[in-house]
């Protein structure tokens, strides 16, 4: 093995670490459950929600936005795209990276006067590309891709008339393989792992008088190693329309 693929394997690895301590909530707001435009709908209401968001932590730096419908308040379908800013600082190589992550979530159960909590479930599929300076020299191409699911809590409160707080807290379980080719011998290489991550957040969402939701949020998650992210997120919510 010459010296280019032992410095990228050792590369790799590290970076795997790294990607899988992105938020699974959100992105930034590409993350499928945490930055869900499905929690400020009542049951039986449709609506197009778009989201923009960054995060930060360990070595990463993420921003990005999303897109998603929601059916009469449960079922919600979108996809988020991520830029994700890599700083190995064990290798001494910067990496950048894009990400596409379509996902399904179901509200299963909407707060009511019975039912003092909603609950979500979602899944998301996740594929990344990385690049870098170093890669392109070397010939190596790194690749990721995987598959997320978890679940939600969450609970709004009337802060105004026209203001709700909503506090959100997640788990989430992310399993995912990196891939490292090396184009100039056709070789390829495959690294596995799983994370699981905690994220507690809170929205303040403020309905308009065009009937649509500006909300914002900011929020921590904490894998079960590795160090801990922030990241905050703006959404934007139209409603199709609100018949019951």
């Amino acid at each position: 093995m010459s010296y280019g693929i032992r410095s990228m394997v050792g590369l790799a690895g590290g970076l795997l670490a790294l990607v899988l301590l992105l938020p699974v909530n959100a992105t930034a707001q590409s993350e499928f459950l945490s930055s869900s435009q499905g929690k400020f709908l009542e049951k039986n209401e449709n609506g197009v929600g778009i989201g923009a968001g960054f995060g930060t932590g360990g070595d990463a730096t993420n921003y990005g936005g999303l897109l998603s419908y929601t059916h009469k308040g449960m079922l919600e379908v979108g996809a988020g795209l991520n830029r994700f800013e890599f700083d190995d600082g064990g290798a001494g190589l910067e990496m950048s990276s894009l990400q596409i992550s379509p996902f399904v979530n179901v509200h299963a159960l909407k707060q009511s006067q019975q039912m003092p909590i909603s609950l979500a479930f979602g899944g998301a599929y996740r594929s990344e590309s990385y690049s870098s300076d170093a890669m392109d020299q070397t010939g190596l191409e790194l690749t990721s891709s995987g598959f997320v699911a978890g679940g939600m809590v969450y609970r709004s409160f009337q802060a105004s008339k026209t203001i709700n707080i909503v506090p959100d807290a997640a788990v989430t379980y992310y399993s995912a393989t990196l891939k490292m080719t090396d184009t100039n011998t056709q070789t390829e290489s495959e690294t596995d792992a799983d994370l699981t991550l905690f994220s507690l957040g809170a929205s303040v969402a403020a309905p308009l008088s065009s009937g649509n939701t500006l909300n914002f949020r900011a929020g921590v998650d904490i894998p079960d190693e590795g160090d801990a992210r922030f990241n905050a997120s703006i959404g934007f919510l139209l409603p199709i329309n609100m018949s019951q």
